[in-house]
């Protein structure tokens, strides 16, 4: 861990904090890693509310470990309040996109919440998926086609 004020990445002044988050604007791979160093205090001061925000972000641009994320901290209400229905909708997204540990966590899910809760979530889960297929300007079909080609 980098000790703020001895030399290294000193992102704990709010100054150079705010800088840093800002150099990161867009780019899902790079938030989700200074999300990271937000959820382990390591060289900026531990923020749980900053790492979700930054974890949410990535999730939301497509990074799928930050999806993963997203839902873990969503189930156990870590930086946010607890949800298990955007738990199991960030976990399914993440899922489908290869992450094995958001499988693990659907199951542990599924065992706990009304099949209601799991209908919401997997709508959401969907409403997420046609939105981004819209924006890259795909058609599911099309995805799915171009997947079994190869």
């Amino acid at each position: 861990m980098i000790d703020p004020g001895h030399g290294g990445d000193d992102t704990s002044t709010p100054g150079s904090t705010t800088r840093v988050a800002d150099t990161q604007e867009g780019d899902a791979n790079a938030e989700f890693a200074l999300g990271v160093r937000y959820a382990r205090g390591t060289g900026v001061l531990r923020d749980d509310k900053q790492a979700f925000s930054l974890f949410e972000k990535a999730a939301e641009q497509g990074n799928v470990s930050a999806q993963s994320a997203v839902a873990m901290w969503y189930w156990l209400g870590q930086g946010i309040n607890k949800n298990n229905v955007e738990a199991y909708s960030w976990a399914t997204i993440a899922h489908e996109r290869g992450n094995p540990r958001s499988g693990e966590l659907l199951k542990v899910l599924a065992s706990m919440m009304s099949q209601t809760e799991l209908n919401e979530g997997t709508r959401k889960a969907q409403e997420w998926d046609r939105k981004h297929m819209e924006t890259r300007g795909t058609s599911k079909t099309n995805g799915a086609a171009e997947r079994s080609d190869h």
